[in-house]
């Protein structure tokens, strides 16, 4: 189970990331040759359909808490849950298909963009929005099949072949309004395509996958105001990554807002600490995966479960250490106040908990399990304190760290908290 957890771990971990930064390599390669109105376009468009890839990740972790333990059945066992799924993934791409709509002729209206840049990239990449919640259903099942592998292949060929075409859009020396076309159309092109990729290889007998589609949209149509009603259950699981990208950004603003020093540093550190946490997630969704399918007792799992977190618990101290070292020897980190650093190294000491603990038990416990922990304490908590710190002029590098710190140090005390009383109860399995 071991080498499994850490094969299996990282290649979720990179599979998810890929997604995630594919915007931010588009953006440099057009930083080459095009000017700051398409930069603006295609950074701001990128970061808002990135908040709804935030957002569906929920069917992630929905597919692999209903799929998990249904790994040594046939594929054919898969198609009742993965209709259900999809039913609801198809409320999901209407709810987009209306937010796509009224961003694109909306949002030019109140944002210092060229309208129609903007609106001739959003509408040409748009189609990528409504088919999301499909593709994180897939993700989800490809992972209960073991297939993590492959979800990375995917990611990175859809990801390649839309840097080749930044590439060839530069070369060819397209007009800002064409290179924009070109180039949200071509992400539709990829996301399409790996959908389409996902779906033939599922496994089931020929002609099934239709069935699925058609038996999902059927039942959508039949009760559409149902599906969307339900939607909350899906979204519920990815809460998670969008409140910690909410007290980033706060951290990150009120930073600004103190001065260019205090912004520098806070941005980089945030910059640090999400290229751990965020993988972390899919370590413990992996971890988790493995424990549900393994089988046997109660007492096995919490076995299971605190072998993996001790492994997590090596792991995550090597990094803090190397972290120390790498302050004390290295030039770009230098801008990073020892104080921080120190903090930076702690946390990263409860992140077994708060990262791989937490991801673990939405697949153990519930999808939704810590969440409403992390909700109160980071809009109760968090994020009133640093904007009390902005409002006071109180905002230092150091002081705003500290607020994120003491919060996360206070979501681990709830969730340490929590796993001792799961480990007395009936709730390890679901």
């Amino acid at each position: 189970m071991v080498r499994s957890f850490l094969t299996r771990g990282s290649l979720a971990a990179l599979g998810a990331f890929i997604p995630s930064v594919r915007p931010v390599l588009i953006l440099g390669i057009l930083v080459v040759s095009y000017d700051a109105s398409v930069q603006t376009v295609v950074g701001l468009t990128g970061t808002y359909f990135g908040l709804a890839l935030v957002l569906v990740a929920g069917f992630t972790v929905s597919a692999i808490f209903r799929l998990s333990r249904l790994k040594n059945e046939s594929v054919e066992a898969l198609r009742a849950p993965i209709t259900e799924e999809f039913r609801l993934a198809s409320g999901a791409a209407v709810s987009l298909g209306v937010f796509a709509a009224a961003g694109g002729f909306l949002l030019p209206l109140v944002l210092s963009v060229d309208p129609v840049l903007f609106r001739t990239y959003w509408f040409g990449a748009a189609l990528s929005l409504l088919i999301l919640p499909f593709s994180a259903t897939l993700l989800g099942v490809y992972q209960t099949r073991n297939r993590d592998g492959e979800n990375l292949a995917i990611a990175v060929t859809a990801a390649l072949f839309q840097v080749l075409v930044a590439v060839s859009v530069v070369a060819a020396e397209l007009s800002s309004l064409n290179a924009v076309l070109v180039i949200g159309v071509s992400g539709v092109v990829s996301d399409v395509g790996a959908l389409v990729y996902r779906l033939k290889r599922l496994g089931f007998e020929e002609g099934t996958t239709r069935l699925v589609l058609a038996d999902s949209v059927r039942l959508f149509v039949a009760s559409p105001i149902h599906a969307i009603r339900e939607l909350p259950s899906r979204l519920k699981p990815a809460l998670d990554g969008l409140v910690l990208m909410t007290v980033f950004t706060v951290a990150g603003t009120v930073a600004a807002a103190s001065g260019p020093r205090d912004g520098a540093v806070v941005v980089l550190v945030v910059a640090l600490m999400r290229a751990v946490v965020i993988p972390l997630k899919q370590f413990g969704l992996v971890g988790g995966r493995l424990i549900a399918q393994a089988g046997g007792t109660l007492a096995d799992d919490r076995a299971r479960f605190l072998q993996l977190t001790a492994i997590a618990t090596g792991i995550l101290v090597s990094i803090a250490a190397s972290l120390l070292v790498v302050r004390a020897i290295a030039t770009p980190l230098s801008l990073i106040p020892w104080m921080i650093v120190s903090m930076m190294a702690l946390q990263l000491c409860m992140e077994p908990v708060t990262g791989f603990g937490f991801g673990a038990q939405k697949v153990l416990t519930s999808p939704t399990f810590g969440l409403k922990s992390l909700v109160v304490i980071s809009l109760g908590l968090t994020i009133p304190a640093l904007l009390t710190l902005w409002l006071l002029g109180l905002g230092s590098a150091e002081s705003i760290w500290a607020v994120v710190f003491l919060g996360r140090l206070v979501f681990f005390s709830s969730l340490v908290i929590r796993l001792a009383n799961l480990s007395s109860a009936s709730q390890l399995r679901r």
